[in-house]
C-alpha cells in the first residue's frame, strides 16, 4: 500500500556548474533527525525525476523502493540531472550540489547511488568520478564503456540516445574521446571500491549484457566487493524490479 507514504516534495537549487535552476524530488523520511543514508535514484533515458517516485509501474518497482526507504528511514531522492544527461559534467555537478545541500540539512553518513539503464550507467559513472562521495552502487542494465555504447546504439534505431550523449559530453567519441573515456566505468573499475550490485538481462537488446559482464570480471580480478545477477532471457526492463531487493541486500550486509 502506498497510502502511508509521505508525499514527494520538489526542491529547487542553483547549480554550481552553470548557475541554472535545477530540481530534485525528495521523499521525506519518517525520522529526519536520525536519517543517516541518502539514496539517490537516477531515472532512465526519456524519463524525468518523477519516474522513481511513481508507484505501480515496472511491477511496482519504484513503489517498492519508496516503501523500503520509508521503512528503513532512508532519505530517498530522485534528481532531474539534466533530463537525458548521461552523467555528463553538468549532471555530475548537480549531483554533487544535491549531496552537499542534503548533508547540510540531515545527519547523513553515506550515499548510495541507484538506477537503471541510463540511470544505472550514470550511477556507475558518478561513483568512478566521485568515489569519495559514494558508499554503494546499485546499477541495473548499465552501459560501462560509453564510446563502445555510442557505436552500438547508432544503428539500432535509438538516435535520440546518441544525440543526448553528444550534447552531454560535448561531441561524439572522435571529438570528445577523453570525456567518453573518463565517463566509462569499465576503464576506471579500480575506483569502484565501494559495495556494488549489478543486474543485467542476457537478452538486453538496448544495452548488451557484455557491458556488465566485462565490468564484473574486472572487479572480480581486483577483488572489489561486487555482486552480480544475470537474468536468463531477460530483456532491458527485466532487472528493474530487482532494484529494491538489491538495495535491501546491500543495506542488510552493512
Amino acid at each position: 500500500m502506498t497510502s502511508s507514504l509521505a508525499t514527494p516534495v520538489e526542491q529547487m537549487f542553483t547549480a554550481g556548474y552553470d548557475g541554472s535552476r535545477q530540481s530534485f524530488l525528495l521523499l521525506p523520511p519518517p525520522a529526519p533527525d536520525t536519517v543517516d543514508t541518502l539514496v539517490i535514484a537516477l531515472h532512465g533515458h526519456g524519463a524525468h525525476q518523477d519516474q522513481f517516485m511513481t508507484p505501480g509501474i515496472y511491477q511496482d518497482a519504484f513503489g517498492t523502493l519508496m516503501r523500503l526507504c520509508s521503512e528503513r528511514n532512508l532519505l530517498y531522492v530522485a534528481p532531474e540531472y539534466r533530463g537525458n544527461g548521461w552523467m555528463g559534467p553538468a549532471a555530475e555537478g548537480d549531483i554533487c550540489d544535491i549531496i552537499r545541500l542534503l548533508r547540510d540539512a540531515y545527519p547523513l553518513q553515506r550515499v548510495i547511488m541507484l538506477g537503471g539503464s541510463m540511470g544505472g550507467t550514470s550511477a556507475l559513472i558518478f561513483a568512478v568520478r566521485q568515489p569519495e562521495l559514494v558508499a554503494g552502487v546499485v546499477a541495473v542494465c548499465p552501459a560501462t564503456d560509453m564510446a563502445e555504447f555510442y557505436r552500438e546504439i547508432m544503428p539500432s534505431g535509438f538516435a535520440d540516445i546518441d544525440r543526448a550523449i553528444v550534447e552531454a559530453y560535448g561531441g561524439d567519441p572522435s571529438m570528445a574521446a577523453a570525456e567518453y573515456f573518463e565517463r566509462s566505468s569499465f576503464h576506471h573499475a579500480g575506483r569502484l571500491t565501494m559495495p556494488t550490485f549489478i543486474v543485467h538481462g542476457d537478452a538486453d537488446a538496448i544495452i548488451p549484457v557484455q557491458h556488465s559482464r566485462r565490468l564484473v570480471d574486472r572487479l572480480l580480478i581486483l577483488r572489489a566487493p561486487v555482486r552480480y545477477v544475470e537474468i536468463p532471457g531477460g530483456d532491458h526492463d527485466a532487472p528493474i524490479p530487482l532494484l529494491a531487493p538489491a538495495l535491501d541486500a546491500m543495506l542488510s550486509a552493512g
